[in-house]
């Protein structure tokens, strides 16, 4: 049974750290969209 609820607690922690990273990564991804407009024009 302990098995049981600390995988399941194991997996909200997986699911906040991946959407916690795809979040960074989606700022970071407009971060450099912005610099690519600034350097073209």
């Amino acid at each position: 049974v302990e098995g049981l609820s600390s995988s399941g607690s194991k997996k909200d922690l997986v699911k906040r750290f991946a959407s916690r990273m795809l979040s960074k990564i989606k700022g970071k991804a407009e971060e450099v969209n912005n610099v690519l407009l600034i350097n073209e024009e």
